[in-house]
Parts: structure tokens; C-alpha cells; sequence
């Protein structure tokens, strides 16, 4: 018996006759340039709105091609329930992208997105994560065809072969099956979590047009989306020819801009294991207004902690939970905006959590202010689609997509000076008291703090106020695929065939700004002249 799902806000079909296979085109001997595959027949569906009761189904009798498996039997049991997310849904909630409606299935991770999780070296993209194994573990086909990936080549990205959901044509989906585990034997490692075929229209008749604008009550964060399909059937309806054009554009958005976000206590943490309880059981803690206490924006200014690791090497060690590397006369000083040293509170250490962070005081709340709630893009997203049926047993099809996306961060993680870093040009930086960019006030505060005369400090501080090490990237993709498809008889067998060839290629363009160590070094290393 078919296992099934019902979601609130999604339609669940009933699957009857062969329509598990809902995806792949699978079965079959791959070779050169193409593959031959079995299929099996569809059978008209049935669509009941959730929360509505879904009616078991006896397939006892009908033989299915489960997604992942060359496999063709009968009573297909699957251990995840099938979800198939069609139109309807789409266009009642509003989303113009499909990656959107499937995040919203509870055995969907974050993966990356838009909206906030796609930072660092791949802004704006969008890869869905199926039961939260990462986004490289979730295969995504189009028609049961592989498609293009699009993920960043580069330190920082999302390393895999996941497809970008911002280049596949929303104005043309008609569904999208999502089928748990069971591809891994054919496809390979990236489709251990399970499978996700968008499946497209092909036989779409006439003119439509749509957009929409998105503002939220607050304000920002606009969204703008305008998309057209044009379809014809032609020689007596037995071919079908469709275009769809796609244009998107949305502002970004900081997770300072709405303080129910970004402040520190309106932002709970859950941490491990902290101990067994009196019945044995885990016992774990939930906090807020978690700081990061080892630098500040303005610097974190601390006494000399002479070579902590014994690598003979003054690291600037700073770690205030333990009250590691304090000045001579106890505490730690900061800079505020104005280039003047005021005291510096470490907040309070809690056990469990890690010694580079403390509930309050007056540390970094980096994560909040450098994450997106919204991350600026522009999309455009065109697609040609043609299939002819020779005759019952014979079939042509071919489509080309073309994508081009911009995405940019607003704000990222910049550079550090701090010993949890390199302890070159990353680590903590040395300065003598003396140095002649520091106002009278700094240095007598550091003497009063029992730096000696001539003698030296550290400096701990985040660097995004230099550069904050934003990327853009620009994805330009293109691809085409093509084959026949058909059946034929062998007795009292019947046997069914695809033939495909697919090709496509990505054009990936990305941008970052970083601080040249060598010259923010010698930037520093000033002295002052005097004129004789």
C-alpha cells in the first residue's frame, strides 16, 4: 500500500494505476549520449484538498516505477510519504518560486534561500534540503531529467551538485514530486535525503499573463514578479509548442532593520548535552542575549598575554569569561566611537556554552548584524518547450531554459584581529602606547591600567566597519534537452522507452572584497616625525 501525506496549505494526491513514478523516467540501460528507460503509464489524478481525509488506495494490481529504482513490481510500499506540490498551490500562496513551497513541508531543512540563509559565498541562491542532510544530499531533477547546477566552485559555498530553484521556470511548473530515499543506488550520493522532480507543462494552449507585488506591513523588502506563457497545439493536436518568460526583483533586507530579530534577547539558543538529569535523561539549556565577548566593532584593548601555546609568540590572547588577558590591574578596556577607552563589561559566563561567549555585557552581536532577512536579487528566466506525437507509440520532445540571476550580500563577516584566528594578519594586533594615532585620553587609560611606559597592548576587534567582505554573484545558465520516447509489445509484454541527450553549461561570476593584509599592515606601522 501507497503511503501518503496530508500538509496543511498543500494539495496530497492519490496515487492510482502508475502514477508513483511521478518522476524519473528511470528504468533502462544507460549509454553514450543518452539513456533508454521504462516507463510507466499515468493514470488520470485525483486532487483532494488538505486537511481533508485521503482515501487509501488499493494498488495490489498496478505495477509503478518507483523514482530511484529500475525496479518494476507490484504493491510498491515507500517509507516516506510521496508529496507532490501542483499549481494550485503555487498560486494560492503567492509563491514564485518553488523552493518556497517545498522549505514549507516540515521534512524540509533551511537549505539556502533568498531569504537569509544563502550568505557568504553564495548569495541569493536557492538549494532545498531534504530531511535536513544538507543541500548536497537531495537530488533535484526537471521532467526526471538531471539539471544544471549552479553551486558556487569556491571556499564558502555550497559544495555539490545542487540545482539553483531561482532558474527553474515557475510560470511553467505544472507539479512538483518529492519522493524520500531510494535514488542513492542510481544516482549516486546526492540523492541519499530522497528526490525532487519538477515536473513541467507541456501541453499549455493560449496566452497568460501574471505579476505581483510584495511589500511587508513594516515596510522594505519589496518584491516584484512578472511572468507570461504563450502555448499552441499544431497538425491536429498532436504537437505542442510553449514559451514562458520570468522576470523577478526583490530589495534586501538586515536582520537590523526589525528589532524583534536582530536584538540579542529576543534571540534564544538551544545547546547540548549539559548533563544527565535525577532520571538519567539529557538536560539541556535554552538562553539569550548571547554575546561574543573576545572583540568589539570599535577593539577590545587588553594586556599582553605572553605566549599562551608556547609557540613563542605574543598571541594577544583575550578570552574575558576566564579573564585571560586582562590588564596588569585587572579588566579589560574598549574603544568606543569617539577613539577613547572606557571599560569594557565581559557579561556573565554560562556553563555549557562556549568561553567566547557571555549572556550580555558589551560584546559583538556579529551573527544578527551581518545575516540577511531578505537578500537583494534579480532574476530573469526564459523557456521554449516542443513535443509531437508521431503516432500512439511514438513521441518527440525537446526543451531550452536559459537563466540569468544577480544576488548580492549587504553585509557579511569581514575580516578579525583576534588570537581565535591566524595569528599573522588575523590575529590580535600589537601596538605600542606610545603609538601616535592614540588620543591622550587611550594612553593614560592604558598607564592607569598598568601598562608600563614604552610598553605594549592588544587589540581585538571585528573589521566591518574597513570591509565587510560582501559577495555578488552573477549565474548565467543554459540547457537543452531532447529525445523520443515510446512502446512497443512483445507478446503479451509490454515494454516502454525513452531516449534522451542533455546538455546545458553555467557561467558563474563571483565578486568579494577583502583587506589587503600586506597593506592594512603597513597602514598601521606609523610613526611620528618630528622636524628638526
Amino acid at each position: 500500500m501507497i503511503k501518503k501525506t496530508s500538509l496543511k496549505g498543500f494539495n496530497v494526491k492519490k496515487l492510482t494505476k502508475g502514477q508513483l513514478l511521478l518522476t524519473t523516467l528511470l528504468s533502462g540501460v544507460a549509454f553514450g549520449f543518452g539513456a533508454v528507460n521504462t516507463i510507466a503509464q499515468e493514470a488520470p489524478v485525483e486532487t483532494v484538498d488538505a486537511p481533508a481525509q485521503v482515501a487509501e488506495v488499493d494498488n495490489s494490481n498496478d505495477v509503478v516505477i518507483v523514482t530511484g529504482s529500475r525496479i518494476r513490481r507490484r504493491g510498491i510500499e515507500t517509507i516516506f510519504p510521496t508529496t507532490t506540490v501542483d499549481e494550485t498551490n503555487l498560486t494560492d500562496r503567492g509563491f514564485t518560486n518553488i523552493a518556497d513551497a517545498l522549505t514549507e513541508i516540515p521534512a524540509f531543512g533551511n537549505g539556502f534561500s533568498d531569504a537569509g540563509s544563502a550568505q557568504g559565498a553564495s548569495p541569493g541562491q536557492n538549494f532545498v534540503d531534504f530531511l535536513d542532510l544538507g543541500t548536497s544530499r537531495t537530488l533535484v531533477l526537471v521532467d526526471g531529467k538531471r539539471f544544471v547546477n549552479s553551486a558556487t566552485p569556491v571556499l564558502g559555498g555550497a559544495s555539490g551538485l545542487q540545482v539553483d530553484f531561482n532558474i527553474i521556470p515557475s510560470a511553467l511548473i505544472d507539479r512538483t514530486d518529492v519522493i524520500g530515499v531510494g535514488g542513492a543506488a542510481i544516482y549516486g550520493a546526492d540523492a541519499i535525503a530522497g528526490t525532487v522532480n519538477v515536473i513541467l507543462k507541456d501541453d499549455f494552449e493560449g496566452l497568460e499573463a501574471s505579476s505581483q507585488y510584495k511589500v511587508p506591513e513594516a515596510g522594505g523588502a519589496e518584491k516584484f514578479q512578472f511572468q507570461l506563457v504563450a502555448g499552441a497545439n499544431f497538425a491536429e493536436d498532436k504537437g505542442n509548442v510553449t514559451f514562458s518568460a520570468q522576470y523577478e526583483t526583490q530589495e534586501g533586507m538586515l536582520q537590523t532593520a526589525r528589532d524583534s530579530i536582530y536584538a540579542p534577547e529576543n534571540n534564544y539558543t538551544f545547546f547540548r548535552l549539559l548533563r544527565e538529569d535525577d532520571n538519567g535523561g539529557e538536560q539541556r539549556l535554552i538562553t539569550n542575549n548571547l554575546l561574543i565577548n573576545i572583540f568589539t566593532n570599535g577593539g577590545l584593548a587588553s594586556g599582553p598575554f605572553p605566549d599562551l601555546f608556547g609557540f613563542g609568540t605574543d598571541f594577544g590572547t583575550v578570552i574575558p569569561s576566564f579573564g585571560i588577558g586582562q590588564f596588569p590591574n585587572g579588566g579589560f578596556l574598549q574603544f568606543d566611537a569617539n577613539g577613547e577607552l572606557v571599560t569594557f563589561n565581559p557579561g556573565t559566563s554560562i556553563p555549557g556554552v562556549s568561553i567566547f561567549f557571555a549572556q550580555g555585557g558589551d560584546g559583538s552581536n556579529l551573527f544578527q548584524e551581518t545575516r540577511s532577512i531578505q537578500t537583494p536579487s534579480e532574476r530573469l528566466v526564459g523557456t521554449s518547450r516542443f513535443n509531437y506525437e508521431f503516432n500512439d507509440h511514438l513521441k518527440a520532445k525537446a526543451d531550452f531554459i536559459f537563466g540569468n540571476t544577480k544576488s548580492t550580500d549587504q553585509a557579511n563577516q569581514g575580516g578579525f584581529a583576534s588570537f581565535a584566528f591566524s595569528p599573522t594578519t588575523d590575529g590580535a594586533l600589537e601596538f605600542s602606547i606610545d603609538h601616535p594615532l592614540l588620543t591622550g585620553q587611550a594612553r593614560q587609560a592604558l598607564l592607569d591600567s598598568g601598562i608600563q611606559p614604552g610598553g605594549t597592548f592588544t587589540l581585538s576587534r571585528l573589521m566591518n566597519d574597513i570591509v565587510d567582505s560582501s559577495n555578488s554573484v552573477e549565474t548565467s545558465l543554459w540547457r537543452f534537452s531532447g529525445g523520443l520516447e515510446g512502446d512497443f509489445s512483445i507478446g503479451e509484454r509490454q515494454f516502454f522507452w525513452d531516449v534522451n541527450f542533455t546538455h546545458g553549461e553555467t557561467d558563474l561570476e563571483q565578486i568579494a572584497t577583502v583587506i589587503n593584509d600586506g597593506a592594512f599592515l603597513n597602514a598601521l606601522n606609523v610613526t611620528r616625525v618630528t622636524q628638526a
